[in-house]
């Protein structure tokens, strides 16, 4: 019987704070705000238009010598 009244008020209260702010709600209210304006989009600096030029590089890199294949080996016995 001892857990009966507790228990008994978790369940009432739903394991949370919400019975408590809605009667706070009721009993006393938050007060009224005037209607705020819209926040002001700051306005954005404007940079002069350079014309951009393709990156100057130098002549590729010369293709790596071309290596041979060494011959497959011999295997005794064959």
């Amino acid at each position: 019987m001892r857990c009966f009244m507790p228990t008994l008020t978790l369940l009432m209260s739903g394991c949370s704070t919400a019975p408590v702010a809605d009667l706070l709600d009721v009993v006393h209210p938050a007060p009224k705000l005037a209607p705020q304006a819209p926040p002001v989009v700051p306005v954005l600096p404007t940079f002069p238009a350079v014309p951009v030029a393709p990156p100057v590089m130098g002549a590729p890199p010369a293709a790596p010598p071309v290596t041979t294949q060494p011959p497959p080996p011999i295997w005794p016995g064959q």
